[in-house]
């Protein structure tokens, strides 16, 4: 991360963590015990079907890429992987909250699972960088510049 500013690249750091920490435990669970996982992480909320397992998939290879951005020479390389939590995200948010609304009923929402969400909405776009994914400044041996 020696191409980023200190500030930046410890707050890249810090998503990485907190990814490896959250999707970790929550990946595993999900994966090894869909039951364990709709009692104690979406409280009864969805039908248990094996699509847990997939979610449980799904959030321990956020983890694994999220672990291997720690060991990268650039973790910008890796941002992608927070721009698509990012985006499912946003998308299962704005679908739920929108189903809540349509249905004048909020006692299949999952509030908690809306809460865990949040703050990746409210943080993740202040720390993802954008220009890099956006292709940012390109110098002529076809490499990018740093931002």
């Amino acid at each position: 991360m020696s191409s980023l500013s200190g500030t930046r690249a410890a707050h890249l750091r810090y998503a990485y963590v907190a990814n490896v920490a959250v999707c970790t435990v929550v990946g595993l669970v999900t994966l090894l015990s869909p039951a364990l996982a709709n009692e104690l992480i979406f409280l009864h909320k969805f039908a248990l079907s094996e699509a847990f397992r997939v979610v449980g998939a799904m959030w321990l290879t956020v983890a694994i890429l999220s672990a291997m951005a720690l060991r990268a020479a650039d973790a910008r390389t890796y941002a992608p992987v927070l721009l698509s939590q990012l985006t499912y995200k946003s998308i299962w948010m704005a679908v739920a909250v929108s189903r809540a609304i349509q249905q004048r009923s909020w006692t299949d929402f999952p509030f908690f699972l809306a809460a865990v969400f949040v703050p990746y909405l409210v943080i993740w776009p202040c720390i993802i960088p954008w220009s890099y994914l956006g292709g940012g400044k390109v110098s002529g041996n076809g490499k990018r510049k740093p931002s």
